[in-house]
């Protein structure tokens, strides 16, 4: 089952899994695009995977899957919207706070990373399809996210950026993968639905493991404290077990 709706400064799909009897605790997996689908509609996201595959049933998962509309910009720069629509949905689908993972192509890549690096406490996993920049300077931060880089064969630019980010990532943690797709260039968007490379499977054995993080129940807290956000609907805070503070006291 896919939803559509909006939500704060995003459109968005959300698959929902109903094959499966229970879907309470799962894991949430937010799939991010690229420039070439930014838009005002979500026309453009339709036509893409994962969408095709999740709509028409061919391909199902265990998890949540969240596929925002981007607007504008970029996603690092809509970041902490981007951080208030997945808080929202954490909580209305009563997910694992402990399993949530980002994903992205070519932009949307990049979002995965930037996201992270702002917030590098939230995200159990992340995916990285034809990352569009190389961040290898900076993935040292994230050396407790366990990263998956993938990149087709026929790219140039992109597959160094790939090779390179995983060289760095290897070096800190055992928890990271490599795959590049044969006969391919930058549009790679079918493996996320493809068996083959098994990326949603990845993604949601991982759980965040480093309790010293911050935890999604501090983040929604501080939007309330800092006004960094939308106030938190008293739903949402009753069920974090939230005590709300006002704004200067």
């Amino acid at each position: 089952m896919i939803e559509e709706g909006s939500y704060g400064k995003f459109k968005y799909l959300l698959y929902k899994p109903d094959h499966l009897k229970e879907m309470t605790n799962l894991p949430l997996i937010v799939c991010m695009h690229g420039s070439g689908e930014i838009d005002s509609s979500l026309s453009k996201l339709k036509k893409r995977e994962p969408y095709i595959s999740l709509k028409n049933g061919k391909f199902k998962t265990d998890a949540f899957v969240l596929m925002p509309q981007l607007p504008k910009d970029t996603w690092g720069k809509m970041a902490a919207d981007l951080m208030k629509l997945i808080g929202h949905f954490i909580e209305e689908l009563h997910c694992d706070k402990d399993r949530v993972s980002l994903t992205g192509h070519s932009l949307g890549a990049m979002g995965v990373i930037e996201i992270m690096l702002k917030y590098p406490g939230y995200f159990a996993s992340g995916a990285s399809l034809s990352c569009a920049k190389n961040y290898k300077a900076d993935l040292s931060k994230l050396s407790h996210i366990p990263l998956y880089f993938l990149y087709g064969e026929k790219e140039h630019n992109y597959k160094k950026y790939a090779k390179e980010m995983f060289a760095v990532m290897a070096d800190l943690t055992e928890e990271t993968n490599l795959v590049g797709v044969p006969g391919y260039g930058h549009p790679i968007q079918f493996t996320w639905t493809s068996s083959k490379y098994g990326i949603f499977d990845w993604m949601i054995k991982y759980r965040v493991g480093d309790m010293k993080n911050p935890t999604w129940e501090e983040f929604l807290n501080k939007l309330e404290v800092t006004g960094l956000g939308e106030r938190i609907p008293d739903e949402i805070a009753k069920a974090l077990k939230i005590k709300k503070t006002k704004i200067g006291g």
